[in-house]
């Protein structure tokens, strides 16, 4: 617990249950204390458990979410004003919708095509209602926009990322965008892809350039650059990626055209 100098006290531990991956906070139970929900990927079930106000907290009580389950997030899904729990599986995303008192109902599984490592909340339509947004662990991403009464549309996939995902407005549009990071296994690792919203209110088949950096066998730093599918999109990777060549690499570049003609 903080001393509210930005120290804490001695870690106080409560059980929840087997391998406990992830842990997300919010009043579940509608007393104005912070409650805990955590996802145990050993068990495949979220534990409850309601806090004291004094930092402890009471017995856990556990929900079945689904096979593998690894991160969740808490969001209002249903319009009740009651924070619900979305949770990543390897069958999808699971939804368990709180029941008012803190208790929840039985989980209901979104299909996103592939296990799922990371989900987040957001509204990301601009309809005001939550939606969802699902790492894949085969290296994609799955949009799920919420439909205001606890239920989801179906799952629209889009290429790129595959195990965090972090909401933001990145082009200054007032709109929220995407990053979503890789992973070393699918191919992706030290790389962000970015998703940025569009007109028509969802995101682009792949994602804009994504840079990656990686180290050559010589030791030098290589830049790659990946663009989207389509003579076009790639005409476009290229103009970009001139935009982001150094100053030096360009003298260079300008002296031997110069030096040919």
């Amino acid at each position: 617990m903080g001393n509210s100098d930005g120290t804490f006290q001695a870690a106080l531990n409560t059980r929840a249950g087997l391998n406990p991956f992830a842990v997300t906070v919010a009043d579940f139970n509608g007393d104005g204390r912070a409650d805990l929900a955590v996802a145990n990927y050993g068990s495949g079930d979220i534990s409850i458990r309601f806090g004291n106000g004094d930092g402890t907290f009471e017995a856990a009580v556990n929900y079945r979410a689904g096979p593998s389950v690894g991160w969740l997030a808490a969001g209002e899904f249903n319009g009740d004003g009651k924070p619900d729990l979305a949770v990543a599986t390897a069958s999808g995303v699971s939804v368990l919708l709180n029941n008012g008192d803190g208790t929840f109902s039985t989980a209901v599984t979104n299909a996103t095509g592939a296990p799922v490592a990371f989900v987040t909340v957001a509204d990301l339509n601009g309809d005001g209602k939550l939606d969802l947004a699902a790492a894949r662990l085969n290296d994609g991403l799955s949009v799920l926009l919420g439909k205001g009464d606890g239920t989801f549309q179906p799952a629209v996939g889009y290429v790129g990322g595959g195990s965090s995902i972090a909401v933001g407005d990145f082009n200054g549009d007032g709109k929220p965008d995407l990053a979503v990071t890789g992973l070393a296994y699918v191919g992706r690792y030290g790389s962000v892809a970015v998703f940025t919203r569009q007109r028509r209110r969802h995101f682009p088949a792949r994602c804009r350039i994504c840079r990656r950096r990686s180290l050559d066998r010589s030791g030098r730093l290589q830049r790659r650059w990946q663009a989207g599918f389509g003579h076009k999109r790639r005409l476009g990777a290229a103009r970009k990626w001139r935009r982001h060549v150094s100053d030096a690499d360009h003298v260079r570049r300008r002296r031997r055209f110069r030096g040919r003609r």
